[in-house]
């Protein structure tokens, strides 16, 4: 099996909804995960494949050929930021701007789509004629998260 993981046209980070679980571990949605990655390649979920340990998605082409259309990452204060030249930096601007919270509760969920613009898989958000990326409307992206966070606090 070929699998292609870099090539891509476009790559996007886009932080998603998270919830912290009755444990306090955190969780992100994974519904929401899925609607991002179907507006870019379509809901045939046959087509697509997850390594649950690296958390990175995989759209399957055929039975020899695989690419790599997306991956989930996981970042919190004290695994990427602490001891690091910029844990000042962070600190500073986290207590300006949410001094409710200490630093050290940071932690975030991050979904990254690869856009492909290759002649067997081509994004939907890719603007072919010159091979741009359309990405998403920020008011859809920011009223997809709050519906999402409300359904979740209602329990759906």
């Amino acid at each position: 099996m070929k699998v292609i993981q870099n090539g891509y046209a476009h790559a996007e980070t886009i932080p998603l909804p998270c919830l912290h679980d009755d444990d306090g571990v955190l969780q992100y949605s994974s519904e929401f995960a899925d609607r991002l990655i179907a507006e870019s390649y379509g809901d045939d979920a046959d087509k697509y494949e997850v390594n649950p340990r690296t958390l990175e998605l995989f759209y399957r082409i055929s039975d020899k050929m695989k690419f790599k259309v997306a991956e989930v990452t996981y970042e919190s204060y004290f695994t990427d930021i602490k001891g690091t030249n910029a844990d000042a930096a962070f600190r500073e601007a986290w207590l300006e701007d949410l001094d409710a919270t200490e630093p050290e509760d940071y932690e975030l969920y991050s979904i990254t789509i690869f856009h492909w613009n290759h002649r067997s898989l081509k994004s939907n958000l890719i603007d072919k004629p010159i091979n741009k990326l359309k990405g998403l409307k920020s008011s859809k992206y920011i009223k997809g998260i709050i519906e999402n966070i409300e359904d979740r606090l209602r329990g759906e």
